[in-house]
């Protein structure tokens, strides 16, 4: 008379180590580092110069001489672009997952991990132009002996990281969802 169906409920799980996923996520900020765009500014202003001084070739000494500067121009243009937007396609493959026991970092074909009960310590920095966004930096220290060392995982570009380290030490209830803000 009663018959029983067994119902199997789909939980997601992580490729990598066959864990349940409690969270994932990618970076929604990119922002080349301050380095990448200082060398940017220096490649685009090598271009003026190179550009200046082919006209200047060319108007002063009535010949064309200049096509090598000029070249050379586009292509520091070429390197100060391609400087900054790279890396930004680059972060824009990466994927952070939160299982239960690990914290997994893909950055296309390479994978970073760090077991969750390691982790010593967190820092947070956060982004002084797009409010409520941060990078979240994770490290386990292991501070004494032959192999003093740390490993550190660093997840760039997330909104409410604060509420993505609650996530990783599991106090969820401490922080609520969607308010990110700075204390």
């Amino acid at each position: 008379a009663g018959t029983s169906i067994a119902c199997e409920v789909l939980v997601p799980r992580d490729s990598f180590f066959g864990e349940r996923i409690i969270w994932q996520g990618h970076p929604e900020v990119i922002k080349p580092p301050p380095f990448l765009r200082a060398l940017s500014g220096v490649a685009h202003a090598t271009a003026l110069v190179a550009l200046c001084f082919a006209a200047t070739i060319t108007l002063t000494l009535g010949v064309s001489p200049a096509l090598p500067l000029a070249l050379f121009s586009m292509w520091c243009i070429a390197l100060g672009v391609a400087v900054v937007h790279l890396p930004q396609r680059w972060a824009r493959t990466a994927r952070y997952v939160v299982t239960d026991a690990h914290v997994v970092v893909k950055y296309g074909p390479f994978t970073r991990t760090i077991e969750r009960g390691s982790i010593s310590f967190a820092r947070i920095y956060w982004n002084e132009d797009v409010p409520n966004s941060g990078d979240l930096e994770i490290v386990r220290a292991v501070p004494t002996g032959a192999l003093r060392r740390r490993l550190r995982l660093r997840l760039s570009g997330l909104v409410a990281p604060d509420r993505v380290w609650a996530i990783v030490r599991a106090a969820e209830g401490l922080a609520p969802a969607r308010r990110g803000g700075r204390p």
